[in-house]
């Protein structure tokens, strides 16, 4: 299917969400750009437009109940173990109706991270590590954080309340917050790229994070 798509649609451009029309072993098939990494584009820019090359590498994957089953698609190509079930609704985690959030969410934060770490490093991408929730008391950005952490694969989120890494002892509250890192970074160090996804949530950050300058009373 790759080999009839590039000979197909070399050279022209394509746009995310375009659909195309290919025969594959006598069958007649539909295929959706879901999105698309373009080499030279700079880091952050979300690329909407992507010429096709014979260097494209594509990864494909069908539509929830359509049937269809996708083999000799390299286990390297696409991290398909990020989630934990591709079937999930937001409205079951109780944060439904936030889905522009959560696009916007899962673009900046997880999309990289679908791809291999040879195309990522080849590109220049480099994995947001970290996000902040900001908004009034009660908007759900706790339980955001904690639902997301359910839904991907991974070691068990650390959950900490902002004043608990606080400390009367000198240099306590640095060893603290050096704890909550200690083990990612331990297995980054043995397995590399291989390693875990490690998730920590910081809540009520604010009453640890001043801003420079300020003072309290």
């Amino acid at each position: 299917m790759a080999a009839i798509l590039q000979r197909s649609f070399v050279s022209q451009v394509f746009t995310v969400g375009q659909k195309a029309a290919v025969e594959y072993c006598g069958n007649n098939y539909l295929v959706t750009v879901n999105s698309m990494l373009v080499d030279g584009a700079a880091f952050g820019v979300t690329s909407m437009r992507g010429s096709m090359t014979p260097e494209t590498k594509f990864v494909f994957e069908a539509p929830h109940g359509s049937g269809i089953k996708i083999g000799n698609q390299k286990q390297t190509t696409v991290n398909s173990s990020l989630f934990k079930t591709k079937d999930f609704s937001f409205e079951k985690l109780g944060i439904g109706g936030l889905d522009k959030q959560f696009e916007d969410i899962f673009r900046r934060a997880f999309s990289s991270r679908v791809f291999p770490q040879s195309v990522v490093k080849r590109l220049g991408i480099q994995h947001v590590k970290g996000m902040l929730l900001h908004g009034p008391p009660g908007t759900g950005k706790t339980l955001i954080a904690r639902q997301i952490g359910k839904m991907l694969n991974g070691r068990e989120p650390k959950i900490c309340n902002g004043p608990e890494v606080m400390s009367k002892y000198v240099g306590q509250s640095e060893e603290n917050i050096r704890a909550l890192f200690a083990d990612a970074e331990a297995e980054q160090k043995l397995k590399g790229d291989d390693s875990e996804l490690h998730i920590i949530i910081f809540d009520e950050i604010d009453a640890v994070c001043k801003a420079r300058g300020s003072t309290s009373r």
